[in-house]
């Protein structure tokens, strides 16, 4: 018998849950789908140009705007999405990414909110906070005298941290 010298402490596998919501993406609709996301996420017409979304200026304004104030936490579940490519009229897969979990939390306060009373070891509210904890994986589909579904990552677990601080570096 062979010892071990490492092995992972929880197996990984491919279910996705009892409820499922497919989304289809087409390739040749890609520029238009982000651009109108973008435009649905706050970006306006000045910010991002009528060419796509891969050309965004800066706002000419001269005016200091304070940073929104916002809180969100989101669970979601049982997501598979589906890439294909218009071909002659026939829709042809390229790749599936299925997200069987994923836990995100995020916060950050406006700058007129940060003269509140903090403890001595608490982050001001100024500061940005992202959490994310997420268990994927994607397949794309092989062409060939094959035709089928091949994994193109494997199941993966993850938990991302992001901090964003003016206090950091100062003892704090």
């Amino acid at each position: 018998q062979i010892p071990t010298v490492c092995s992972p402490v929880k197996t990984i596998g491919r279910e996705i849950g009892p409820l499922i919501s497919e989304i289809t993406l087409c390739v040749k609709y890609l520029p238009k789908v982000s651009f109108m996301m973008m435009r649905l996420l706050g970006f306006d017409e000045d910010t991002v140009d009528r060419k796509g979304p891969n050309d965004i200026t800066s706002q000419s304004d001269s005016t200091p705007k304070s940073d929104p104030s916002f809180a969100i936490n989101a669970q979601v579940e049982g997501l598979r999405l589906f890439l294909i490519d218009p071909v002659l009229g026939i829709h042809l897969p390229i790749a599936v990414s299925s997200l069987s979990s994923l836990k995100l939390s995020a916060s950050k306060l406006c700058e007129s909110l940060s003269g509140l009373q903090i403890k001595e070891f608490d982050s001001p509210p100024s500061d940005l906070h992202v959490a994310m904890e997420a268990s994927f994986w994607a397949d794309h589909f092989k062409l060939g005298t094959t035709r089928s579904w091949e994994p193109l990552l494997e199941p993966f677990n993850c938990f991302l941290m992001y901090e964003k601080s003016m206090s950091r570096g100062q003892g704090h």
